[in-house]
């Protein structure tokens, strides 16, 4: 059963990622625009707590904060 990640805000999409043996998934969440974004993640009908990233835009580059 893959655990779906859900990012709203800036740079919003959506991931279906496979999880292991051991019940753990990984997704890398790429921020393009500057601003703030929602992250959930969710399996078997169970969402995860919300996490915020803000992402702030730099001369060459925008960092996460």
């Amino acid at each position: 059963m893959p655990m779906q990640f859900t990012v709203t805000g800036a740079n919003p999409q959506l991931a279906s990622v496979p999880v292991d043996a051991s019940g753990a998934a990984s997704f890398t969440l790429v921020g393009i625009r500057a601003g703030r974004d929602e992250v959930r993640a969710s399996a078997l009908g169970v969402d995860s707590n919300r996490t915020r990233v803000t992402w702030i835009s730099d001369k060459h580059t925008t960092a996460l904060s």
